[in-house]
């Protein structure tokens, strides 16, 4: 168990970094790749690198037979490779970081484009004419980007999912990027939802209607990242809204 508890560790390890919050596919991927070729170097090369825990094990116990656990994390690194092709998310690199800040090639991005739109057609009233869109936009959105980047007015891709979703200057390519955006690759924050929604929705207010509830978690979301609430903003809001209850 000592030496199998060595290859475990490592799972353990990039289980808990698939667990991040706001973690996009393209970082997932990264992860994945990374932790595979790590157990690749690691345990299949000429020679095996073992933790000194194991080390100190095997000294004591010279005729253990290592090659069931060597033959396990050669077929769990073809298992991930079979589940992570390298191919898999090439078109969605052209909204990671590097590729908005260092690039220099202008037609840099219209072949992913064009397979994206044609995967994700169904996003778009027209397909063609959104592509065409996007080609267009797309060498001015990075260049402003990296402006961004290189001010400090941006750090991560959130910060230019955030950027794009709010400016309205390039919405075909924002719809797309936004599709990028949305495919979180931990399920952290729904689990955090139906946790906040227990809470919330407790036995004696177990008759809240879905939209009381939904309101409800958005005020405890808000509270919960450190926000607070203008109660008279929202008394004016109830009462303007309101047309069948009378102002106090």
């Amino acid at each position: 168990m000592i030496v199998f508890d060595d290859v475990v560790r490592e799972l353990a390890e990039l289980s808990k970094l698939l667990q991040r919050s706001n973690l996009t596919p393209i970082e997932a991927f990264q992860f994945v790749k990374a932790r595979i070729s790590k157990l690749r170097l690691q345990y299949l090369g000429d020679i095996a690198h073992w933790s000194d825990e194991v080390c100190e094990f095997m000294q004591s116990n010279p005729d253990i037979d290592m090659a069931p656990i060597l033959r396990f994390v050669e077929r769990l690194c073809l298992h991930l490779d079979s589940r992570f092709p390298d191919n898999e998310l090439k078109e969605w690199n052209i909204f990671e970081v590097a590729a908005l800040t260092n690039v220099t090639s202008f037609n840099f991005g219209e072949t992913a484009i064009v397979n994206l739109i044609a995967k994700y057609q169904h996003f778009f009233e027209d397909s063609e004419e959104a592509c065409k869109m996007c080609i267009v936009d797309y060498p001015d959105f990075r260049c402003l980007v990296s402006e961004k980047f290189k001010s400090g007015l941006m750090q991560t891709f959130h910060d230019v999912l955030q950027f794009a979703l709010k400016d309205g200057q390039f919405a075909l390519l924002t719809r797309l990027l936004d599709i990028c955006g949305t495919f979180q690759a931990s399920s952290a924050d729904c689990e955090r939802g139906f946790s906040l929604m227990n809470a919330v929705k407790t036995k004696s207010r177990n008759r809240l209607l879905a939209d009381h509830l939904d309101m409800s978690i958005r005020i405890k979301f808000h509270l919960l990242a450190g926000k607070k609430i203008d109660l008279d903003s929202v008394y004016c809001y109830w009462s303007s809204h309101k047309d069948r209850r009378e102002k106090l």
